[in-house]
């Protein structure tokens, strides 16, 4: 049996004079005053609610606003809160990505060398800052002749 795509046959036979602008908003979509039901905008629904919605309805009738494209097939808008949700976790996404670049761009740092002589070499870190003053040569006991320091 062939699964009907309900979404892609939706036809509006008698379409409302009413734009929907001029209609009061309601949960899913709008009120119509000149019928008294409920406008369900399709186009804010997922393919599968859309058709649900369809189905539950197809007995007693329903209105509903759609948009299609030139094509004639209907589409779907994104509604606000799947396009915040998705949004959010791009947003999310990145932050944790740049979080842990800072950790791979650390040296790792490494426990101070033991007292033996165990072959590893510590890591060394760059480091930044004013230079401390160099002890004098002549504490030095390998220091026999006189040097000069150019500051």
């Amino acid at each position: 049996m062939k699964d009907i795509r309900l979404l892609d046959n939706v036809r509006i036979d008698e379409p409302c004079p009413l734009a929907t602008t001029d209609l009061p908003r309601a949960p899913g979509g709008w009120h119509c005053p000149q019928c008294d039901k409920r406008v369900h905008d399709i186009s804010a629904l997922t393919r599968d609610e859309a058709e649900a919605l369809l189905r539950s309805r197809a007995e007693t009738g329903l209105c509903v606003r759609i948009t299609k494209d030139d094509r004639g097939v209907v589409t779907r808008e994104r509604t606000a809160w799947r396009r915040t949700r998705r949004g959010l976790a791009i947003v999310s996404n990145i932050a944790a990505l740049i979080g842990l670049t800072s950790f791979a761009t650390r040296p790792p740092v490494h426990p101070p060398a033991s007292s033996g002589n165990t072959g590893v070499r510590p890591h060394s870190m760059p480091l930044g800052g004013r230079v401390a003053a160099f002890p004098t040569l002549a504490n030095h006991a390998c220091s026999s002749t006189e040097t000069e320091v150019d500051e």
